[in-house]
This record gives C-alpha cells, sequence and structure tokens, in this order.
C-alpha cells in the first residue's frame, strides 16, 4: 500500500478564540467611529450618485423611521403647520377628522348648490354628471365605482358613465370589447400620435380604420347598477360624411346617422328596458369618438375618466370650444380631480413646486370658468426608499398644502388622501396590510374601495348636515309664515 504521511493541524495562534474576539471588536469600533463621523446625509460625488454610510442608530438597531403605530390603518390627525398655508384664506379645522372635506374659510355652503342638484336628480328627465378625473390611482375604475355605487344609492341613476372606445385598460364594472381596427389618440400617454387637439370630454378620442368597426358592452356581476343601462349616447365630431351607427341588444333599437362637419354631435337611444349586451356597429368613413355613454333614464352619473401618468396639467391643452360645449351638453355639475402623485418624484425645490401651482391655477380657471363644482382629491402618501427605509418624499407635504391653498383660492373643495391614510409614513402601514402594493405608490383594489369610502363617507356626511339645515330653515319660514297671518275672526 503507498504510504500515506498522517498528521493534525495545530491552531494557529491567529484564530485563537481571544484574539478573534479582539479582532471583531476593533472592526466594529472603527465602524462605529465611521458612522459617527460620516455625514447622515451622505457625500455627493454628482448630480446623480452620492456616498452613503450607516448611521450609528441604524448600527445599533434604532429604526430612525417615524411610522405611526395604529392598531390597523386609520385617519390621523392633520398637522396644524399643513393649514396655515397662506393668508388668502383662513381655516378652521377639526383636527380630529382628517378624513373630512376640508371647505374654503370653513364654509360649507359651497357645495350646497352640488347638493341641490344630485337632491332633484332622480325628478330629473335626464341625469347629471360628475366628472371623475384622475391619475393611475382611479385605473379600472376603481375609487370611481365606490364614489358611483354610492352616490345612485342616494340619488338614483344607472350604468358606468361615459366609456371610450378603446380605453388603456379593462373595466372593473362592464366587460368591454371592441373591434381590432380601433386607434386611440390622446392629450397625455400612450396612444397614437394625435393630429389635432380636439379630444373631447375623455381627454382622448378613437377612430377607426376601414369602413366598419363594432364596440359591445356587457355588465359584470360586480357592479350591479350597469344592469340597468337605459340611455346609450355616442359622442361625435369632425365627421368627414354621413356615418351610420346601429344599437342591438337582444333586439335591434335602430340606426342613427353621425353627420358630417359637427364639432361636436350626440346620437342617443333610449331604451324601454335594460337589456345586455349591448353592441354598436359603425358603418362608414370613421369620424373622431370621444365616448359611448351608458346612463340609466336619470339621477347621477359618475364618470371614471384616468389619464395615466398625468399630473393634471393637459386639460387647457383640449380645444376650448369643443371642451367646453362637451360639458354643456353633458349636464356636468362638478368635477372629481384626483392628481398630484405622478408630480411628487420630480419636485425637489420650491421652484419645482411653485411650477406645479401655476400649472394647477391654469386648470382649475378653466373649470371655474364653465360653472363647474371643484372637488380636489390629493395625493396619497408616497415612499421613495432611504437608507434600506420607506419613507415619504420630501416635498409631499408641501404639494400637498399647496393644492390645497390653490383649490381654496378658486372655491374648490379640498380632501386629504395623504392626512387620511396616517399622514407622514403611512404608506408602508398599507403595504402590509396588502391595502397598496409593493412600489409603495399605488393602491390595491383592497385599498382603493377603503380609500373611496372614506371620502364618500365624508362626502355624504355633509350632504345630511346640508339637508339639516335645509329643514331646518324651511321649518323656520313656515312658522314666521304662519305667525304672520291674520288669525279669522
Amino acid at each position: 500500500m503507498p504510504y500515506r504521511e498522517s498528521y493534525e493541524i495545530q491552531p494557529s495562534r491567529f484564530m485563537q478564540p481571544t484574539r478573534t474576539l479582539l479582532f471583531l471588536i476593533s472592526v466594529f469600533l472603527i465602524l462605529g467611529v465611521v458612522a459617527l463621523l460620516f455625514p447622515e446625509q451622505g457625500i455627493r460625488l454628482s448630480d446623480n450618485f452620492s456616498l452613503r454610510f450607516f448611521t450609528l442608530r441604524t448600527l445599533i438597531g434604532i429604526d430612525e423611521i417615524d411610522t405611526p403605530e395604529f392598531a390597523s390603518v386609520s385617519a390621523a390627525p392633520l398637522p396644524q403647520t399643513s393649514i396655515a398655508i397662506a393668508n388668502r384664506t383662513k381655516y378652521h379645522i377639526d383636527l380630529n377628522d382628517s378624513s373630512r372635506l376640508i371647505y374654503p374659510n370653513d364654509d360649507k355652503s359651497v357645495l350646497y348648490p352640488l347638493f341641490e342638484e344630485l337632491t332633484r336628480a332622480l325628478q330629473a328627465s335626464r341625469p347629471i354628471r360628475i366628472l371623475h378625473y384622475g391619475d393611475s390611482q382611479i385605473e379600472e375604475d376603481r375609487i370611481t365605482s365606490t364614489i358611483r355605487r354610492e352616490l345612485q344609492r342616494h340619488f338614483g341613476g344607472a350604468g358606468v358613465g361615459l366609456v371610450s372606445a378603446k380605453p388603456l385598460t379593462h373595466s372593473l364594472s362592464i366587460s368591454h370589447s371592441w373591434s381590432d381596427n380601433w386607434q386611440r389618440y390622446a392629450v397625455f400617454g400612450d396612444s397614437s400620435k394625435p393630429t389635432h387637439n380636439r379630444f373631447g370630454i375623455m381627454g382622448a378620442y378613437c377612430n377607426y380604420q376601414d369602413a366598419q368597426a363594432s364596440l359591445s358592452f356587457q355588465r359584470k356581476k360586480s357592479a350591479a347598477t350597469a344592469l340597468n343601462i337605459t340611455r346609450v349616447s355616442v359622442l361625435y365630431g369632425s365627421a368627414k360624411s354621413s356615418v351610420k351607427v346601429s344599437l342591438s341588444g337582444r333586439t335591434f333599437h335602430g340606426e342613427k346617422t353621425l353627420q358630417r362637419g359637427k364639432r361636436f354631435g350626440k346620437v342617443e337611444w333610449e331604451l324601454s328596458h335594460a337589456e345586455e349586451p349591448l353592441r354598436l356597429k359603425f358603418t362608414g368613413i370613421s369620424p373622431d369618438i370621444y365616448a359611448i355613454t351608458l346612463d340609466g333614464k336619470n339621477g347621477v352619473a359618475v364618470d371614471n375618466i384616468p389619464i395615466r401618468g398625468s399630473s393634471g396639467v393637459e386639460f387647457i391643452k383640449i380645444d376650448s370650444a369643443l371642451f367646453a360645449e362637451s360639458i354643456k351638453a353633458m349636464r356636468v355639475k362638478a368635477v372629481i380631480f384626483q392628481f398630484g402623485g405622478n408630480a411628487v418624484p420630480h419636485i425637489k425645490s420650491q421652484q419645482d413646486l411653485e411650477w406645479y401651482e401655476t400649472q394647477l391655477i391654469k386648470q382649475f380657471r378653466l373649470f371655474k370658468s364653465l360653472g363647474l363644482h371643484l372637488i380636489v382629491i390629493g395625493p396619497s402618501d408616497m415612499s421613495t426608499k432611504l437608507k434600506e427605509k420607506f419613507v415619504t418624499y420630501a416635498y409631499l407635504p408641501d404639494v400637498r398644502d399647496m393644492m390645497l391653498r390653490t383649490t381654496h383660492y378658486f372655491g374648490g373643495v379640498y380632501w386629504d388622501m395623504y392626512a387620511a391614510m396616517g399622514g407622514r409614513n403611512s404608506m408602508p402601514k398599507w403595504v402590509k396590510q396588502k391595502l397598496a402594493i409593493e412600489d409603495y405608490t399605488h393602491f390595491t383594489r383592497e385599498g382603493a374601495e377603503k380609500i373611496a369610502q372614506m371620502f364618500i363617507s365624508s362626502f355624504m356626511k355633509d350632504y345630511r348636515e346640508y339637508q339639516h339645515a335645509t329643514q331646518q330653515k324651511s321649518h323656520s319660514t313656515d312658522a314666521k309664515t304662519a305667525h304672520s297671518v291674520p288669525s279669522l275672526r
């Protein structure tokens, strides 16, 4: 057998336990000194690169991120410093209710004319409309569908409202299909390149290639009011020649003509009863199709109009005459404006903030010039990663304050989604509870439902106060009248 030398490994003097412990202690002491002396904000090497080192607090395990500690995600008091932001208006705030609507000068009568319109909506011959414009937080009819459901439950109405011929995403409320020759042109975002700015009420228009196209709609079980569609319209413009469009369901509901040359046109079918699926067939050279409406006979229609990636500054880019004509023809009474989230990551200075304020002023001035009630839903909490932790964007509270101030300057009402979520650093809590996704920006469907319920609960609370005030005023007037009538002898 070959000879094998056997030997025993002797421990090195450098591997003795005492020396190892001393070595580790030395390493931690050096790291501690570096962490203590290294600038907490890091060393900026260029505009896009900074050198950072963990802090002593992180090293010894102290969490330096102030995250609200709630038993569950709930509303947190609004910081007082965020209210006294301008000398144009004065604010009286109930700090115990951060999910309330915030009115200019605390004057809740600002919405009384809208509440009056809603009260009469069920007796009207046609629906009134509330347009819900927003960014990707409202895609798929999220948030809007909850607001619609509650408003239609109280004030009547049916259907899902305005629908694009070719939307970017499918809806939670209605199944929608289209022939494959449709194209979409939008004022902002992913679309074919538009050739003009006549985008219409939804901020986008669609047309089709060839001489025929179709659209079909069918309710989803999750949207009960979508079953009761009895009024269907096609909004169009810029037809180069007459176009025939027919509507059919289980029966044929007739054919209408889209007339050439109109900047804004509308054809409509009134159905004796709801049925599905509904199918529209177009024959002729395509005009621009601004929207399809799927409504009830009367009541209120709440329209979901998402503009993905937008900060809400594109409305003045839409042909103003067409936009105004559309608003009037469709009996629009109010706009819910839910933007700001896409601006937040890009606002890194006071100059950026002032630029965004200037843009919002232009949009709000447009809405008020059209006689619309303005309800602004500000951005949610949003997180950016800092030293392995997710924290609120630095300028987000400033964006919120600016949007509140600007809304009030134009007589609008503000709902603070950031405060309603819990304020600073509340987004990680929502992510943990599966109410927001792990981009720390967007809600899950459950989170969207929760935030919508918080908003509409506050809205309906103020409506009930209006009802009470109106009844009190009516009783007072009746009493004065009775007292002033002389008794017969």
